[in-house]
């Protein structure tokens, strides 16, 4: 994952989606003093954040330096700490956060959570650094993400070898990432979801974005072999003729955000319920 968001070149739609996410706090009362941020490659929900909470502090995590620039930094040593301001900003494995339980009143993270090889694991870690009461609130790629060329791939591996390699990320349904935060401990889950079309000019721009994105195979067992440009072609063959764009002569593409929040228990309703129990 690491060395995937590191080669990212282009945030894409996030701005765009950071923006939203954000916006849901307009139906939340909550008021933080301090925030987590995991995953904020763009900046943008650390920015919007800053300016709605001017008196909290803020900590974003990632995997990568967040900088407006990615590109201007190859290779940082790992859990390097910068700071600006209110702004701190630590470099750590999502699974391992270097911090103690409870330190936060608030987690928002953009479109980080499908780069896990183990989602739940992360939300477990996420629950722990949260104080009693305090909320998390995030966004991820849902399984409808990328079907077309899901299918396509499968479809191109099997006439090529004879069966289907992994290629894409594996991504949740709405149900069981509902699951995934009560599983976690996380309190009222809740999980909504947005499905957008896009259309693109070919197969070729399509891999060239995920590319920039800093997209890749998340997968331990691929396929021994080098695609190569007669793999692509093909591919771009088989997309168009079986997901053509109404109207236009490029191909369609369906991305799916999941949004979910979920808080982590209050130390009243703990100790009302182990009075309860006993």
């Amino acid at each position: 994952m690491r060395r995937a968001l590191a080669r990212a070149r282009d945030p894409g739609p996030l701005p765009g989606i950071a923006a939203g996410l954000v916006a849901r706090l307009d139906d939340i009362r909550i008021t933080p003093r301090s925030i987590l941020i995991p995953g904020d490659r763009c900046g943008t929900v650390t920015r919007l954040l800053e300016q709605r909470y001017p008196k909290a502090s803020l900590l974003r995590l990632g995997p990568v330096p967040p900088a407006a620039n990615p590109s201007s930094f190859p290779w940082f040593p790992w859990l390097t700490r910068l700071v600006k301001g209110r702004v701190a900003a630590v470099v750590a494995d999502p699974r391992h956060l270097p911090l103690p339980d409870g330190v936060a009143q608030l987690a928002v993270s953009n479109m980080l959570l499908h780069w896990s090889s183990h989602p739940p694991a992360v939300l477990r870690e996420w629950r722990r650094v949260l104080a009693p009461d305090g909320l998390l609130l995030f966004t991820m790629a849902g399984e409808e993400t990328l079907t077309e060329l899901r299918q396509c791939l499968d479809l191109l591996d099997r006439e090529r070898s004879g069966r289907a390699w992994p290629r894409v990320p594996v991504l949740p349904d709405l149900g069981r990432l509902g699951d995934w935060l009560a599983g976690a401990g996380f309190v009222l889950p809740v999980a909504d979801r947005e499905l957008v079309r896009l259309t693109l000019p070919s197969a070729g721009v399509l891999l060239e974005r995920l590319a920039a994105l800093g997209a890749g195979n998340p997968h331990a067992v691929r396929h021994p072999g080098l695609t190569g440009k007669g793999f692509v072609h093909r591919l771009d063959a088989l997309y168009r003729q079986r997901f053509p764009a109404p109207g236009t002569t490029g191909i369609r593409v369906t991305v799916e955000i999941l949004c979910g929040h979920g808080w982590r228990r209050s130390t009243e309703e703990r100790a009302l319920r182990s009075t309860s129990s006993s």
